[in-house]
Parts: structure tokens; sequence; C-alpha cells
């Protein structure tokens, strides 16, 4: 083998390297096929969970799972940042967020949560809940074995999860053109479900 065939062996080789490394690492999804496998598994992900299917609109697009989950309204919106919602019933007492560009604390009654559970604090960059529950809240043992365990599960596959308004958001980051892998969204509407019982009770 001639010494610049060697280089282009070896240029592609390492190409193809750091695509699979940022397939597995950064879930880039070069090839698209984690982006089909989620279009072609979501309606009988839909239809196993009970909840409504709104078809995509266009090729690009996956479409919508809504309904009814364990007495709480959620939607899976791939289409719509990649993300799961749950409604707590307009619970609207609590604002945490592991991003840092929450706006909750200039609200009247809204004060900073500072958790007696090292991980809450490390996890949630925005802390703010109303003055009757932020006590109540900054003690809860079982929010931070939730939320303990909840990292531990999931690691770097949620990129983002947000309590709102009375609404539980959280965001993926896989694909270029975004998407929820089809096998996440049981177990994460479980875990929503239970962070929202969590949180009800305070």
């Amino acid at each position: 083998m001639s010494a610049s065939s060697l280089v282009v062996v070896l240029m592609v080789s390492g190409f193809v390297a750091f695509a699979l490394a940022a397939e597995y690492y950064f879930y880039m999804d070069f090839t698209g096929r984690g982006w089909k496998q989620a279009r072609n598994e979501f309606p009988p992900v839909a239809a196993r969970l009970g909840l409504s299917l709104k078809e995509a609109a266009y090729d690009y697009e996956i479409g919508e799972i809504s309904g009814d989950y364990r007495g709480y309204k959620v939607k899976v919106m791939p289409d719509k940042g990649a993300r799961i919602e749950l409604d707590m019933d307009h619970s609207a007492n609590i604002d945490l967020d592991t991003d840092a560009d929450g706006q909750s604390g200039s609200k009247t009654g809204f004060q900073t949560v500072n958790f007696d559970a090292p991980v809450l604090n490390h996890y949630f960059k925005t802390r703010f809940a109303r003055a009757d529950v932020a006590e109540r809240l900054a003690k809860s043992g079982e929010l931070a074995r939730f939320i303990e365990q909840f990292r531990s599960r999931w690691g770097r596959q949620v990129m983002r999860l947000r309590v709102e308004n009375g609404f539980i958001r959280c965001s993926f980051p896989h694909g270029r053109q975004r998407y929820i892998p089809s096998q996440l969204i049981e177990p994460i509407l479980k875990d929503l479900a239970d962070l929202a019982d969590i949180l009800k009770s305070l």
C-alpha cells in the first residue's frame, strides 16, 4: 500500500471512529437511523399506553401523543423541542429547573429554595417555590431519593428537567433532527408521574 493510500485509509477510519463516537456520546444520529426508528415505533407506543396519537403532518415530523396517564394529562412532543410534558393540574407553586434561566424568583410570594440534600442543589440550577411550600420542599427526603435515582437512571439522556407553572417538562438531546427514543417514553412518563405525586404531596 502506498503512503498516499495509507493516509486516505487512516483519514476515513478516523472519520468513521469520530462519527460513531459522536453518535454514542453526543446522540448526534448522523445516519438518521435513530430518528427513523423513533418515527416507526411512535404509533405502537401510543397504542400500548392507551394514549391518543396525532399523526405527523409532514415527512420530517414524527407526530404527537397525548392523553391521561395515571390521572395526569400528558403530551409527548418529539417535534416541539423533543420533550415530554405532564400537567399537575395547575399546581403552580414550585419552579425547579436543571438550567439556570428561571425567572420565578421575581414573582410575588416566591423565594429561593436551599435544599437539605446537596444532590438537589447541584441538580436544579433554578430553585424557587412559594413561601408556603418552600420549607417542606427543601426538607423532602423523598424528592432527594427520587432525583438521585432519576439522575443515575437517565444521565445525559435527559437534557433538561423543569417544573414550572404546574407543568413538568423533560427534554432530550437525541439527534440533529431532535427526537425521543421510543424506549424512553413509557419509563420517563412513569418517572414524571412519580415526581408529580411527590410534589403534589408537599
